[in-house]
This record gives structure tokens, C-alpha cells and sequence, in this order.
């Protein structure tokens, strides 16, 4: 069997403390802690399988890796390889899917549960010793609500939003799969995005990102929304108008908002969400809802088998 060349461009975006097994084939391994754009030709040259998370793949770098034969991307999203330069060049394309189906829907369920018991103000309360101070056994210094009360919808039904809705209503939460908004026609085990909106406690973002709802998380909609109601989107960033955000959130119209993912990451200075960022209505966390020690480590053994399987020959599992 011939030997393989394995070379992982950003391995940096897994933690070092994640063991993975072996591939089951010859092969050598270089692991990047990234690669910057004009370094990824000369790292691919003699790599016959790709590992990537999240750097771009382009035509002019997939045309110019003669013996690339397959990308594994180490994610589920594939956004970052052009898709159909691979076709075209006859390379394969594998991700991973279903590995974060336990770790995302608990860090929404997490921050839903913070949002709702202002955990972030009464720590900053408790920061300042308002408790110490206090004239009463009790600080109530803002309100908080149980989730078994809330009315919530998640756009997206796939494993995270399945997981999602499971442990929402194990709480007791009225949960709704939201079909996409501007439906014509409203799919079965769905609700009317349009008219539950105004309805909803919570909005849960569990969707991919598109051309067509591109910052689909505006003005317009947030003006729809029930006056405090929540937003978490632990999806992709670009989902939402990140000035938009913060203006609901500023204003007091937005109960808050939890956030795992932004527009541009890392997040820029100049992103208005940074300029709020200690503002005890918004969780801001640096895209870890994935990277769960187990989600992580499934991850990478998941990536290892669709290596292993296309190697012996196999295909079916691969996008293409």
C-alpha cells in the first residue's frame, strides 16, 4: 500500500490534550498550528490528504496540489472548500457530522438558563458586594423566570436542534420547530415562523447559513419579536445583523441574548457586539459550544475512520 501523506493546516484548533487513534494505513503526518493564506500551496504540494477546519480551500489552491486526493474537513460545515473545484479536479470531500449533537444543545440550554436567571448581573452584583450591603436576606435586584414557563422556537431541526427541543422539554418548555420565515407553505411538524415570532420567549438559532438567510436576524425581525424576549445563536454568525443586535439590546426592546459565533472570527474590535460586551443582557462566548472534551474527541476519531475508509476504497461516507 502506498504511503500517504497526512497534513492537518490548522491542528492548532484542536486542543492538545484530545488523543485520536492512529490511521490504519502508511503514512506520514504534519500538523500546522495554522497556515496562512499564501502558505497553503507549498503545504499541500505533496499531500495526498487534506485536513482542515476552517482554512479556505480555494480553486487555486486545489488546482495547484497535483497528488491531493482528499479533504477531510474536521467539522460539518464545508464553507471553506470549493466544492465544486473539488468535482472538478476529482478530489473527495468528507466532514464530520453529529459529533457536537450533546455538546451544542447544552451550551444553549446553559446560557438559556443564564439568561433567564440574569446570571451574568448578579454576578457582576455579587462582584461589587450589593449582597454585603443589602438590607435584606435576599438581593432581587432583577427579575428572573423559570424556562418551564417560556415559549420557545428553534429554527432548525437537525441533531442540534433535536437535542435542543429534547432537553427543553424536559424542563417543561413549550418548544416549536419554526419553519423557514417567508415559507408559503408551512411543512408538517412545523409552525408558521411569521406567526409565532411575536408569540416566542426565546428564539433558538440551530440553522446553517445561506445566500438566502444572510443576516436573516434584522431590525425587521427583532422589532417582530415579543418585547424581553431571548436570542441564542450558537449556528454561524452571519446569520445575524450584529449592529441591529445591538441596538435591540441597548435599547431594552431585546430581553438578551447569548451569542457563541460572530460574523468574523476572531471577533474584530470594530464589531459593535465587542463595544457591549460587559453589558450583562449579552453572553458573548468565543465559538467553544463544539468543543466539548467529547465532542472534540469523537470528532477526531470520526475524522480518522472516513480516512481509514477511503483508503480501503470506500466512498459512500464522503460528500463527495
Amino acid at each position: 500500500m502506498a504511503q500517504h501523506q497526512i497534513t492537518f493546516l490548522d491542528q492548532g484548533t484542536i486542543p492538545e490534550s484530545i488523543r485520536w487513534p492512529d490511521p490504519e494505513f502508511p503514512h506520514t503526518w504534519s500538523g500546522w498550528e495554522n497556515t496562512a493564506l499564501e502558505d497553503r500551496i507549498s503545504r499541500l504540494e505533496e499531500t495526498t490528504i487534506a485536513v482542515v477546519n476552517k482554512v479556505v480551500l480555494d480553486r487555486e489552491v486545489l488546482a495547484a496540489s497535483p497528488r491531493l486526493q482528499l479533504v477531510q474537513v474536521v467539522a460539518t460545515g464545508v464553507n471553506n472548500v470549493d466544492l465544486e473545484a473539488c468535482r472538478d479536479l476529482g478530489i473527495h470531500v468528507c466532514n464530520v457530522q453529529g459529533y457536537a449533537g450533546n455538546a451544542v444543545p447544552e451550551w444553549i440550554v446553559a446560557h438559556l438558563l443564564g439568561l433567564a436567571w440574569q446570571q451574568t448581573h448578579y454576578r457582576r452584583a455579587q462582584d461589587r458586594g450589593d449582597w454585603a450591603d443589602a438590607e435584606h436576606f435576599a438581593l432581587r435586584s432583577a427579575s428572573v423566570r423559570e424556562i418551564r414557563t417560556m415559549r420557545i422556537g428553534i429554527l432548525g431541526r437537525g441533531t442540534i436542534g433535536q437535542g435542543t427541543a429534547d432537553r427543553l422539554r424536559g424542563f417543561g418548555s413549550e418548544v416549536l420547530f419554526l419553519d423557514r420565515p417567508g415559507a408559503e407553505t408551512v411543512r408538517p411538524g412545523y409552525a408558521d415562523f411569521d406567526t409565532e415570532l411575536s408569540q416566542l420567549d426565546a428564539l433558538i438559532l440551530c440553522c446553517p447559513l445561506t445566500e438566502d438567510n444572510t443576516e436573516m436576524v434584522n431590525a425587521d425581525l427583532l422589532g417582530r419579536m415579543k418585547p424581553g424576549a431571548l436570542l441564542l445563536n450558537a449556528s454561524r454568525g452571519g446569520l445575524v445583523n450584529e449592529q441591529d443586535l445591538v441596538n435591540a439590546l441597548r435599547s431594552g426592546y431585546l430581553g438578551g441574548a447569548a451569542l457563541d459565533v460572530v460574523s468574523q472570527e476572531p471577533i474584530r474590535r470594530d464589531n459593535p457586539l465587542f463595544a457591549i460586551r460587559e453589558e450583562t443582557n449579552l453572553v458573548l462566548t468565543p465559538h467553544i459550544a463544539w468543543s466539548s472534551e467529547e465532542a472534540i474527541t469523537t470528532l477526531m476519531e470520526v475524522a480518522i475512520g472516513n480516512m481509514n475508509r477511503f483508503v480501503q476504497g470506500q466512498r459512500d461516507h464522503c460528500l463527495l
